[in-house]
């Protein structure tokens, strides 16, 4: 498909079987394609830095970005992190992604986790780190997409995690949305000098 053509990459979108809704919902794919053509790498029981938690989830988030080096221009979307351990494990994840995006010279997105059902403590946990973790990682931008979803109970399966196609449409737009903030030139460059009134 055009998507996977190495000269039109710019994002890299690596996720776990939430993220498994852009391998069957093709109009989310499209959307984000429309804007940032994208290299998809997602598999249900994927993990940050570990082999996921079935055999045939053998790459990590990590091997995914360092496998597809120089195949995409802008930017690494990490939908990764439910089958992850918190604290530390999570900590170190974090840092050992962007320092490796770092490397390729490329912006992380990293896509917050829900605050509902079984994972709500965790997420919530997660999120923390996140936060922490963005204001210092200068290439890190954290998509709040706990915040975007909430209250849109009707995109998601009885778990409240993975997603319908409803839900896979909100999750594309909210990706572009952050993909737009994160690569934005006025995200990086300095304010204008005003002009001198001679």
């Amino acid at each position: 498909a055009g998507s996977t053509a190495a000269s039109r990459a710019r994002v890299l979108i690596v996720g776990d079987s939430v993220f498994a809704v852009f391998d069957h919902v093709a109009e989310a794919r499209a959307i984000v394609d429309a804007r940032y053509p994208a290299i998809f790498a997602v598999t249900a029981c994927q993990k940050l830095l570990e082999p996921g938690c079935k055999g045939f989830a053998r790459r990590s988030a990590l091997d995914e970005l360092r496998r597809h080096a120089g195949r995409f221009t802008d930017a690494v979307v990490i939908g990764t992190g439910y089958n992850d351990r918190l604290g530390e494990p999570f900590r170190r994840a974090v840092l050992e992604i962007t320092a490796e995006a770092e490397r390729q010279g490329v912006r992380v997105v990293w896509v917050t986790y829900r605050e509902r059902g079984p994972v709500k403590g965790k997420g919530r946990t997660m999120n923390r780190q996140l936060a922490t973790l963005d204001a210092r990682i200068e290439r890190l931008t954290v998509a709040d997409w706990d915040a975007y979803s909430r209250g849109h109970d009707a995109w998601f399966r009885p778990d409240q995690l993975h997603l319908l196609w409803a839900g896979g449409r909100g999750l594309a737009t909210h990706l572009v949305g952050a993909l737009d903030a994160a690569l934005a030139p006025a995200a990086t460059e300095p304010p204008a000098a005003p002009a001198s009134g001679g």
